[in-house]
C-alpha cells in the first residue's frame, strides 16, 4: 500500500465531480475500499480505487447539469428553464427540470401539480425517485414551492457542509438523465449556493436593461468565489432576453454584451407576446405556438446548448 498514492475525499470528489460528503459516505458504506490513517481515522482513497470508480462511472449516461441563475428577478429565468428543458426533451433527450424557488412556478408553467417535490427530498420524508413527477414524454420535474423556505433554514442549521446538500440528495440522478436543468430564485441564499455546488454549467438570462447588466457583474463575482471551491463550475451561456428592436437602448446593451462576452453570448430571446401568454395555458412555447418568434428563439437556444450553433 505504501507505493500506492492516497487521495483525500476532497481530491477524489473533485475528479469525479461529486461532493466530498458523498465520497466519505461511500467509504463508510464500503463502496470505496478506502483506508483510515492517523489517530483521527481520516479517510484516504487509493489511486487504483479512483481508477476503478472512473471506469465504472464511464459507462453511465453523462448528465449535463445546467443552472439557470441570476440574483435578479424579472429576467426570464423560469421561462427559460421550462422552455429549454421542454425543447431538449422534444429533441429526444431525457431531461429533469428542478425548481429551487419558493415561488414554485415551474410546475404551473408545465400545467402539472406534483404532490411532492424538492423540499420533501431534502427533508428526507420521501425518496428522490418517488418525488420526481413525469410532466411530458422525456421530461420530468422535481417541484419547488413555499415549503422550501423552511428547508433553507434546516439546511443552514443542521448540516456541517450545507453547500453540498443538493449534490448529496441528487446523487442518484447520475446516469439517468441527459440534462438536469435547475431553475433558481432571484436571490443569493443557501439553496442557490447548493445549486452552484451541484451544477457544472451556468446559463444567465439577462434582460436588456442597465440594472440587469449591473446584476450580472455582481453575480459573476459571486460565481467566481464559488468556483474557487467548485472547480467544475463554468459560466457557459449568457442569454439576452426581452430584446425589443424598437427600443434603441435595448439594442445598444445587446451589442455591448456581445463585445464583452463574445464566447458566451447566445442568440437573444425577442420580446414576444406568445411567450408571455403560454404560461397561462400551462404550456411551453413549443406547444402553445410552435410557429411563433418565441419558439424559434428558444429552438436556437436548444441548438446552442446541444452544440449545434
Amino acid at each position: 500500500m505504501s507505493d500506492i498514492k492516497l487521495l483525500t475525499p476532497e481530491e477524489t470528489a473533485q475528479i469525479l465531480g461529486l461532493s466530498p460528503k458523498t465520497i466519505k459516505d461511500w467509504c463508510r458504506a464500503g463502496y470505496i475500499k478506502a483506508v483510515k490513517i492517523g489517530k483521527g481515522g481520516i479517510w484516504r482513497i487509493p489511486e487504483n480505487e479512483l481508477d476503478r470508480l472512473i471506469k465504472e462511472r464511464s459507462g453511465k449516461r453523462e448528465v449535463r447539469k445546467i443552472a439557470i441563475a441570476l440574483s435578479k428577478g424579472g429576467v426570464g429565468k423560469t421561462t427559460t428553464a421550462v422552455n429549454l428543458a421542454a425543447g431538449l426533451a422534444i429533441a429526444g433527450n431525457k431531461v429533469l427540470v428542478i425548481d429551487t424557488d419558493t415561488q414554485g412556478q415551474v410546475a404551473p408553467l408545465l400545467g402539472v401539480k406534483p404532490p411532492t417535490g424538492l423540499s420533501d427530498v431534502l427533508g428526507n420524508s420521501i425518496s428522490l425517485e418517488n418525488a420526481i413527477y413525469k410532466a411530458r414524454e422525456n421530461l420530468d420535474i422535481l417541484a419547488g414551492g413555499s415549503s422550501l423556505a423552511a428547508t433553507k433554514i434546516s439546511i443552514s442549521k443542521n448540516l456541517d457542509q450545507p453547500q453540498f446538500a443538493l449534490a448529496v440528495a441528487l446523487e442518484p440522478l447520475n446516469g439517468k438523465y441527459d440534462y438536469v436543468i435547475i431553475d433558481t430564485a432571484p436571490s443569493w441564499d443557501i439553496l442557490n449556493l447548493c445549486v452552484l455546488f451541484f451544477a457544472h454549467e451556468v446559463l444567465v438570462p439577462i434582460s436588456l436593461e442597465v440594472l440587469s447588466v449591473q446584476g450580472l457583474v455582481q453575480f459573476q463575482d459571486n460565481l467566481d468565489a464559488v468556483a474557487k471551491y467548485q472547480q467544475n463550475l463554468e459560466l457557459k451561456y449568457i442569454l439576452p432576453t426581452f430584446l425589443d428592436n424598437r427600443v434603441k437602448r435595448s439594442n445598444e446593451i445587446y451589442e455591448q454584451l456581445k463585445t464583452a462576452y463574445s464566447d458566451k453570448i447566445c442568440d437573444p430571446i425577442h420580446y414576444n407576446s406568445k411567450i408571455a401568454e403560454a404560461p397561462a395555458k400551462g404550456q411551453p412555447i413549443f406547444e402553445f405556438d410552435p410557429n411563433s418568434i418565441g419558439a424559434d428563439d428558444y429552438w436556437k437556444l436548444v441548438d446552442r446548448v446541444k452544440g449545434r450553433r
